[in-house]
């Protein structure tokens, strides 16, 4: 066992890969002109046409017609008067279900036994949904429920329109490039990162990034004036360092089946947990995958395929199996916080997670000191997610940024 431990450890450090980790903090003051930072406005040039995506709303949706659910049509059974023609009703399914399947077998015996014992419990659930949504279902009328599905007048509009991508983060690559062990990226010039946001969508129109070369000259460009003001972002300064992480565990584990066998809980956190350092934002790298690897997915979508096509079709599955790894992470921001009113030259990410768990987690709900607590802003992607833009190496090493694929994971 601690042979095979070795071999998956000596395995991974092998694949190692260099990133570059990336530190936020509030801008006190107004960043100069193509400075790296998350947010704010984009430093571009003159003539640059923000980027725009088409809003995907339905606006046909037809309500005119739509009826209030009854509480039987979401809970079956809720229209039994007693427990004996809830069994009844639930008996008569196992009965069709025989007419269909001439193999199938009526419970017998234990399985009889097991079967009024999920009657009962279920019937109780019956009677306790009943208890507290019977009312609500009773008030609702017809109207009611069309209301709730109207679509505003403006948001028809909206849907019509072009919509402008939310800007995410510019990089000064002069600041980085010290820190680009493997020279992946350009030397010089800037990378300018833009999402939709107000989707957060996953296809190669929901994300753009612009690549300008350093004798660009720049101008800051206002934010567009049809901007949702959620999907604003405010200006963060940041700071780079070099680290370095292995392939995930979902990756290992087509490689090692009995990884969870032989990896303690304390390697799997040196490994994934601890390397990963709460909130990351970096360019290259792997993935901090937070659904599962990535690198087949962007193979499926940007050939037009899907995963029906790569799961029941082997020249598919071989295509994109033999293609994957040409994908790379370019840049990786998740979910970050920020406050609005430190003046500490401290202040940092970490620092501030360390604010927003506690304050996540605090049962005291009647502090006398809440209005001087400190007050958190966020980006969030879902529900505490990460939004990744992948690249082919070989359109990275000519400066294709037009091939990116952007994908969102949340818990």
């Amino acid at each position: 066992m601690a042979s095979k431990r070795q071999d998956i450890l000596d395995w991974l450090n092998i694949r190692r890969r260099p990133e570059i980790r990336i530190q936020y903090k509030k801008s006190q003051t107004k960043l100069p002109l193509g400075t790296s930072k998350i947010g704010g406005c984009p430093d571009v040039p003159c003539d640059f046409v923000w980027p725009r995506v088409k809003g995907g709303l339905d606006s046909g949706f037809d309500v005119s017609n739509m009826s209030a659910p009854k509480m039987e049509d979401i809970l079956p059974g809720a229209d039994a008067i007693s427990y004996e023609e809830y069994r009844a009703m639930r008996w008569a399914k196992l009965e069709e279900r025989q007419k269909q399947d001439p193999n199938y077998q009526l419970p017998q015996g234990e399985k009889l036994q097991i079967f009024e014992q999920v009657t009962k419990q279920g019937w109780e659930g019956v009677q306790a949904s009943k208890l507290l949504f019977g009312n609500m279902f009773n008030s609702l009328s017809d109207q009611d429920w069309q209301d709730a599905f109207k679509i505003d007048p403006k948001d028809v509009e909206r849907a019509k329109a072009m919509r402008p991508l939310s800007f995410m983060a510019q990089i000064d690559l002069a600041e980085v490039s010290s820190f680009d062990k493997e020279n992946l990226l350009p030397k010089a010039g800037r990378l300018l990162f833009f999402y939709d946001y107000e989707a957060c969508a996953d296809d190669k129109d929901a994300g753009r990034v612009f690549y300008f070369p350093p004798e660009t000259t720049l101008v800051q460009m206002p934010i567009p004036d049809d901007m949702e003001e959620m999907c604003v972002i405010p200006e963060l300064q940041l700071s780079f360092s070099a680290n370095s992480n292995v392939p995930g565990h979902d990756r290992a584990c087509e490689y090692f089946d009995d990884l969870y066998d032989v990896l303690s809980e304390d390697d799997f956190d040196k490994l994934w947990q601890e390397a990963r350092d709460g909130y990351t934002v970096k360019l290259l790298g792997y993935s901090d995958a937070i659904q599962g690897e990535m690198e087949e997915e962007c193979e499926i979508k940007s050939k037009g395929f899907d995963f029906d096509d790569y799961n029941n079709n082997k020249d598919v599955k071989a295509e994109v199996d033999k293609n994957k790894d040409d994908w790379i992470l370019l840049f990786q921001l998740d979910s970050i916080y920020w406050g609005d009113d430190s003046d500490d030259d401290e202040f940092d990410s970490e620092s501030l997670q360390e604010q927003v768990l506690s304050k996540m987690f605090s049962d005291d709900d009647n502090d006398e000191n809440d209005d001087n607590d400190y007050e958190v802003e966020e980006l969030m992607f879902g529900d505490g997610g990460c939004l990744y833009f992948w690249i082919r190496k070989q359109d990275l090493a000519v400066g294709r940024f037009d091939q990116v694929y952007v994908i969102m994971q949340c818990h």
